[in-house]
């Protein structure tokens, strides 16, 4: 009896170590941002490449959206291009927050499936 014992507690401590902590949980996401790795492949190629997308910016500048505004540096919820708004951006709003797009192209795919790009 003591052998088996033994031979499951030796078991159970092998098994334990070799166990690794899930470092790569994902934490819950916060209602009305962006959705990662949500954007439009398409969209992404031709604003990234068009006047659409900021060049030479600081990264540190980028600010989260929703709920920005004129002068910041954003991330474009369809093509994830940063870019920084004007007054001329497309200005949409959903589930009670303000979302800019780089482009009238990316608005117009945002409000047919908004919930494809934002968490709710």
């Amino acid at each position: 009896m003591k052998n088996l014992f033994l031979i499951t507690l030796v078991i159970s401590i092998i098994v334990g170590c070799n166990t690794k902590a899930d470092t790569n949980s994902q934490k819950d996401p916060v209602i009305g941002t962006i959705k990662p790795n949500s954007q439009d492949s398409d969209m992404a190629k031709g604003c990234s490449s068009s006047a659409c997308a900021a060049h030479n910016y600081d990264e540190s500048l980028v600010v989260q959206q929703p709920d920005s505004h004129v002068d910041d540096f954003v991330k474009c919820p369809v093509s994830a291009v940063v870019f920084k708004i004007t007054k001329n951006h497309p200005k949409l709003t959903y589930a009670g927050h303000d979302y800019f797009t780089c482009c009238e192209s990316c608005a117009t795919i945002f409000k047919e499936r908004p919930d494809r790009f934002i968490y709710l």
